[in-house]
């Protein structure tokens, strides 16, 4: 079942009018919102994210924050996702409008949320490779999830065509930004951690947010600021995260192999993540009760 604009409804029955502005001009945002033993997690965090990107795009986010808690639990239960990791997919554009780029005057948003099975990720290090598309750091876009996603589709074709798993942007400015739809951490040989800064193009992910915070928990040193690629050839370890893959390991840039058997920082933070996730979701399991 898929909600949209308040029913819940079949996929073959759930439509989306042709003059929908996120279909014809990706004007809306989204978040994706991984879902344990049939509860969202970090849903809190995805809804103040979600409003920011709402409010810098000026689109009007017409329900509560209780209104997506209920929306969720029940799609949740009508789609039996229980014991098993999903993953929640929340869309919201202007909705329909007449032809052109201005904002039609009455803005009714479509709001359309559907669920997906989740396979664990963490378990498949990547191969990566750097791509010759560039990231804005200077667009408005570049700190919030908006439908325009074909830079980040071209980046990874680019790289799958050569043999890897995904792609490393670099900004304007020739530093590391992201990888198609993650945030990138390395870990350098004194075992401290480095990530872009949010000013370098890089999307406040909610995992890395999550992730720096477990770092200081476990008194391993934290950096945000600009990296050279160059940086990621002499990095120690290297790995990227975002809600769904969680913390997922990398073991190959270009031709630089990482020995993932020594990756101590990237084990200790994906045992703390997964921790945190348990606790997390009992916490929710007896809220919910």
């Amino acid at each position: 079942m898929i909600y949209v604009n308040g029913q819940f409804l079949s996929p073959i029955d759930a439509k989306i009018e042709t003059t929908d502005r996120g279909f014809l001009l990706s004007d809306g945002i989204f978040e994706t919102i991984p879902i344990y033993q049939g509860k969202p997690f970090a849903l809190e965090k995805h809804w103040v994210r979600l409003k920011k990107s709402a409010d810098l795009l000026e689109l009007p986010i017409e329900f509560s924050y209780e209104n997506l808690e209920t929306t969720v639990e029940a799609l949740c239960k009508l789609n039996a996702i229980k014991g098993s990791k999903a993953a929640l997919r929340l869309t919201i554009t202007r909705g329909s409008g007449p032809r052109g780029l201005n904002y039609p005057d009455n803005i009714k948003p479509t709001i359309m949320m559907a669920v997906f099975p989740s396979p664990d990720h963490t378990i498949h290090p990547l191969n990566l490779g750097i791509s010759t598309i560039r990231r804005n750091e200077y667009s408005p876009l570049a700190n919030i999830k908006s439908l325009a996603y074909l830079d980040n589709i071209l980046a990874r074709r680019e790289m799958v065509k050569r043999g890897f798993n995904d792609a490393i942007l670099l900004n304007t400015q020739g530093n590391v930004a992201s990888s198609s739809a993650a945030n990138v951490f390395i870990v350098t040989k004194d075992n401290g951690l480095i990530t872009p800064h949010i000013k370098d193009g890089v999307l406040p992910g909610i995992t890395r947010e999550i992730v720096l915070a477990l770092a200081t928990h476990h008194h391993i040193p934290i950096e945000e600021r600009s990296i050279h690629p160059d940086e990621l050839f002499t990095a120690k370890e290297m790995f990227i995260t975002n809600s769904i893959i969680e913390i997922q390991a990398v073991k190959q840039i270009h031709d630089k192999i990482f020995d993932c058997h020594e990756n101590l920082i990237t084990r200790t933070l994906q045992t703390a993540y997964k921790t945190f996730i348990i606790e997390c979701s009992e916490q929710a399991i007896q809220a919910f009760s």
